[in-house]
């Protein structure tokens, strides 16, 4: 600041540039008389009963005020006299200031002050252009996304820094995400991952960019095309019935494929498995689901039924009934139905990339499958049965089920246990290339295949759905509680932290994370692993009991979705 004294002081005025927690008078200068003459450019220093008009000019790229002073024929009135233009120019860098104490003041005693005027002018900054873009555009509803921000300076090699907050129609998503240096420079970027909108249409994805020192904010904003799941009846050869339709509406309701699907032999008659590939927007992705088609029991020594996950091949590459029904170089999870004259009814395989067909294959055999369907005698000829399979987003697991019916659309006639085999996806290989269902087999009826998807699973569907799509570690409701442990406890609001009862720490469990852990640290700065006193004996919560005798001892839960 500046300050004027009465001219019966041995100095007119004075600056003063002092930093936070420092004294009054540190950093100031002292104006004398003939300074001060020279800088406003009268004679006799300041003088008695007269106007004066103050003036600090603040340049953001610099860092500088600019201390000024002319001298006015009155309050509204003309500059009689003006100097050279400054008396002092101040440095701000490291002094301390921020947006609560950066503020323009003024005041003295039995003083009288007018025309307070502040004129922005904006162009000391350099100005940036804020581009938008999208890892993949359309893109499937629920499916991960990254939201992706350039920001471009207009003139000048300083790359610009600040935070961008990535909106989608208008609602923040996540957390501001800092602005680093990008290629090619001078530009920044920022990116976030997130969850694409449930709703299916056009969504508008905007980048605010919050500038820092030296540059200007700028906004940014493109289109994000989004599609509901779509499955595509692309099966092998001519032997689909022209009846077979297909119908969507939205995630949590049924796709219903009516109509039937007869799958006849070749013209030479050999043994083909036709297989029926039915969509790459489910499979492998954020959504749980279950899939359901049902199957006619085949003749006596008839072909093989198959219901699964993975890529079918093409008509003519089956000569045999023992043949893969999918490409032998992708990953694979089915069932398969034999006709009942072979030793067993039912099996299923599991198998990855570049493994054989019968990979990690398990027999059902007619008491195992009779356990499962609540039947006796195992398959029966001439019977309808339903096959499923429910998918796990979190687990990544595929839950095969087989319940008899009366007829094609008829009724449960006989449920059993609730699965046959529950078979794990993790490390297969499966991608959106190849984690489709399919179907199919040699002279073989289906009818009335349908898929029912639920809402987004695991973290990511209900981080959509309570954290603005916002990373695990990221704290979307500023509640003190990452985004991960509340997930972790199951609170979709507000959440909370446990405290200490009884010397223990009690972390309700109700979502299934890929790990937890209890880390202790005795000065907030070196965590390690709990050894001991962590108990997980009840699914429903984490209890970690405190080591007794210790002086103080921290504690805390570390959480991968």
């Amino acid at each position: 600041f500046m300050v004027m004294y009465p001219q019966s002081d041995a100095r007119s005025m004075a600056h003063s540039r002092k930093q936070a927690n420092q004294g009054y008078w540190t950093g100031y200068v002292d104006i004398s008389d003939a300074a001060f003459d020279t800088a406003v450019g009268t004679t006799g220093g300041v003088a008695d009963d007269a106007f004066y008009r103050y003036r600090m000019a603040y340049d953001a790229l610099a860092q500088t005020l600019t201390f000024d002073v002319e001298k006015i024929s009155g309050f509204g009135g003309t500059v009689t006299n003006s100097g050279p233009g400054n008396i002092r120019v101040v440095s701000l860098a490291g002094m301390g200031y921020d947006a609560t104490n950066g503020r323009i003041f003024f005041g003295g005693y039995n003083s009288t002050f007018d025309n307070l005027s502040v004129i922005v002018a904006g162009g000391s900054n350099t100005a940036t252009t804020t581009t938008v873009g999208t890892s993949a555009n359309p893109v499937t509803a629920g499916a991960s996304v990254t939201l992706t921000a350039t920001v471009a300076p207009a003139s000048g090699a300083t790359v610009p820094t600040g935070s961008v907050q990535f909106q989608v129609d208008g609602v923040n998503v996540g957390s501001p995400v800092p602005v680093t240096a990008g290629t090619p420079g001078p530009n920044g970027t920022a990116a976030l991952v997130t969850t694409a909108p449930a709703a299916a249409g056009s969504h508008t994805v905007t980048a605010n960019y919050t500038a820092a020192d030296g540059f200007n904010n700028s906004s940014g904003s493109t289109s994000l095309a989004v599609n509901t799941p779509t499955f595509t009846t692309g099966f092998a050869g001519p032997s689909l019935d022209p009846n077979l339709t297909q119908t969507y509406t939205a995630p949590g309701t049924t796709l219903t494929v009516g109509g039937t699907a007869a799958f006849t032999g070749g013209a030479d008659g050999r043994y083909r498995s036709y297989v029926g590939t039915v969509g790459s927007g489910y499979g492998i992705s954020t959504n749980n689901w279950t899939a359901t088609i049902e199957v006619a029991t085949p003749p006596v020594g008839g072909p093989q039924l198959f219901f699964g996950l993975g890529r079918g091949i093409s008509a003519g590459q089956n000569p045999d009934p023992w043949g893969e029904p999918m490409e032998s170089t992708q990953p694979a999870a089915f069932m398969v139905m034999y006709p009942q004259s072979e030793s067993r009814s039912m099996a299923h395989s599991r198998k990855q990339s570049n493994q054989g067909y019968w990979n990690d294959y398990v027999n059902i055999s007619d008491a195992a499958f009779d356990a499962a369907v609540g039947t006796t005698g195992g398959v029966v000829d001439n019977a309808f049965y339903r096959y499923s399979m429910a998918y796990d987003a979190v687990a990544q697991t595929l839950t095969f089920d087989v319940e008899k019916i009366s007829g094609f659309g008829g009724t449960v006639t006989s449920s059993g246990s609730g699965n046959i085999r529950v078979v794990s996806l993790a490390g297969m290989g499966f991608d959106a290339t190849n984690g489709r269902i399919f179907f199919g087999g040699y002279a073989s009826t289906f009818d009335n295949f349908s898929v029912n998807v639920a809402g987004a699973g695991g973290y990511a569907g209900w981080a959509t759905g309570h954290a603005g799509g916002g990373a695990p570690d990221q704290d979307f409701n500023h509640d003190g509680v990452a985004n991960g442990i509340a997930y972790f406890m199951g609170m979709n609001g507000l959440a909370i932290n446990p405290g200490v009862v009884g010397g223990k720490v009690t972390w309700p469990h109700v979502n299934a994370v890929s790990s937890f852990e209890v880390q202790v640290s005795d000065n907030l700065t070196d965590w390690s692993p709990a050894t001991a006193g962590v108990d997980t004996s009840d699914p429903s919560k984490v209890v970690f009991t405190l080591p007794a005798g210790a002086e103080k001892k921290f504690c805390r839960l570390m959480v991968v979705p």
